[in-house]
């Protein structure tokens, strides 16, 4: 219930003040850079199943925008949750609706686009299942700066 609360708090502040995405940026580069790391410490064999699922179901819809943004966002969720610290998910969902139109923006560039953000997220996935907490940091911190020269091409005031 608690939780619920906070996570609600959080994405009413991040909807009704029109933050920019340079600013939510800067936080999701916080949480998922740790998460991250904290996930490569953590991974069980059954989050790294989860992970998985995520990316197989990135790819048998690589052709479909909408589903495309719901598992993108469902394996930064499962990362999240590998770090066995409901926290990051609660902070994570709290800033989630903004990220869904950065989402849409870049993975509407295309089906290459898509495969490419695959590509991140899978070595991601790889150095989690390694168990290494630096390397799954900078692969979370490639893929983000990534998301953000992409986001920023497309509308440059945002950026």
């Amino acid at each position: 219930m608690l939780f619920r609360s906070v996570r609600e708090s959080m994405r009413h502040f991040v909807k009704g003040s029109m933050l920019e995405y340079a600013k939510v940026g800067e936080v999701r580069r916080v949480l998922e850079v740790a998460a991250a790391g904290i996930a490569a410490e953590r991974a069980t064999p059954e989050d790294i199943e989860r992970i998985d699922e995520t990316l197989a179901e990135m790819g048998e819809s690589v052709d479909d925008l909408r589903t495309s943004i719901e598992v993108d966002l469902a394996f930064h969720r499962a990362i999240a949750a590998a770090t066995h610290n409901e926290l990051f998910n609660v902070l994570h969902d709290s800033i989630g609706e903004m990220l869904v139109e950065v989402r849409r923006r870049n993975l509407s560039i295309g089906p290459d686009e898509r495969r490419r953000v695959i590509d991140m997220h899978r070595a991601i996935r790889d150095r989690v299942a390694e168990h290494d907490p630096a390397a799954a940091q900078q692969a979370m911190r490639d893929h983000l700066d990534h998301v953000q020269a992409t986001y920023g091409r497309q509308t440059p005031e945002m950026a």
